[in-house]
């Protein structure tokens, strides 16, 4: 019985070993940079002010289906928030310091590659994707902005299987969003511009953690 349960051992711990699961849903949080110089508009001295790799927060809900070939298709959905000092200047009949917020959502499919570190309980997984990026810039609530225009994105991660059903992962994003110059009105003068092209956008790197659920 021995002998049987030891000859048997290799082949139990390949059947109990976790497989590439076939549905993937990640739900993370964590820190953004506008990789893109970002020129905000002072209210206080009226000039245009020059941020690079301004932090933000970040979250998303990625969904993703895998064939055991490793390939699969998804949908992601990210969310960004960077706030940048107006200063101290008026608006209507209001004077104070002032903060612009500067939201942007994403949404689009993608395709994907996942595979497993050996026989260990390690997975990595990449996907690139295609989708509508959605932004809005408000001054502290008086003034809002909304325009929108093509985003693209990039992610690399790594996942440990806690059990079959459920894991922890770090994820590594790009998002680069494109967009036609906004139509701005009245104070708010936000503009982000990339590093080639001359054409208008927002680039942003994200390191986000979370949970992972397995079905």
């Amino acid at each position: 019985m021995v002998l049987f349960m030891i000859a048997c051992a290799p082949d139990m711990a390949v059947a109990q070993r976790p497989e590439i699961p076939s549905n993937v849903v990640k739900l993370d949080a964590g820190v953004s940079f506008i990789t893109s110089k970002v020129y905000v508009y002072n209210l206080g001295d009226s000039r245009f002010h020059k941020f690079t790799w301004k932090p933000g927060f970040s979250g998303k809900i990625d969904y993703e289906h895998f064939w055991q070939s490793g390939w699969g298709i998804g949908v992601n959905v990210i969310y960004h928030n960077t706030n940048f000092d107006a200063g101290y200047g008026a608006i209507g009949y209001s004077q104070g310091y002032y903060e612009y917020q500067f939201n942007q959502w994403y949404f689009g499919p993608c395709a994907a590659y996942r595979f497993r570190f050996g026989d260990s309980k390690w997975t990595g997984d990449v996907s690139i994707g295609m989708g509508y990026s959605r932004f809005s810039e408000n001054l502290d609530d008086k003034i809002i902005v909304y325009y929108g225009g093509l985003g693209v994105s990039w992610r690399a991660g790594i996942e440990y299987m806690l059990s079959p059903d459920i894991g922890l992962g770090l994820d590594l994003t790009d998002l680069m969003a494109f967009v036609s110059q906004p139509d701005y009105s009245s104070e708010l003068k936000t503009l982000g511009m990339n590093e080639f092209d001359g054409a208008n956008g927002f680039f942003r790197l994200s390191l986000m953690a979370g949970l992972r659920i397995y079905f």
